[in-house]
């Protein structure tokens, strides 16, 4: 049997259309004024959350903003995360020299907006070729 035709891959610096306006980071505007969560909650505690102060901006929802917050103080208590960092709402992090570039261009603030997805790693764990 032969395996389904599939649409061909975009060529490699090609942005991918996301499948859904409403789930794009490009419905997220940059934030100019991000800033890291004051005391954020290890837990989600009802009524106390950053998300139950502020206005969450789309595509976020108030789950994606609670985890975030979640993981911001996970990431304070611990010393094996300190090489990253998240952006609430954004419940993914953002690490290493990734997260130094991502912040140097400004962060959420900058044409990037807010992390959209978790770091990728290249399929069977493999470097790209250097030029």
């Amino acid at each position: 049997m032969d395996p389904p035709d599939l649409p061909a891959a975009p060529a490699a610096d090609q942005p991918l259309e996301p499948e859904s306006d409403e789930l794009s980071s490009k419905t997220a505007e940059p934030d100019p004024d991000w800033t890291p969560t004051k005391d954020p909650k290890a837990t989600v505690v009802p009524g106390q959350m950053r998300s139950d102060q502020e206005e969450i901006p789309a595509p976020f929802t108030k789950a994606d903003a609670d985890k975030a917050e979640t993981m911001e103080a996970r990431q304070r208590m611990a010393r094996v995360a300190a090489g990253c960092q998240v952006y609430w709402p954004s419940p993914y992090e953002v690490c290493g020299a990734i997260k130094d570039k991502y912040n140097s261009l400004g962060g959420p603030g900058s044409f990037l907006s807010f992390p959209n997805s978790p770091e990728l790693t290249n399929p069977g764990n493999t470097e790209s070729p250097r030029v």
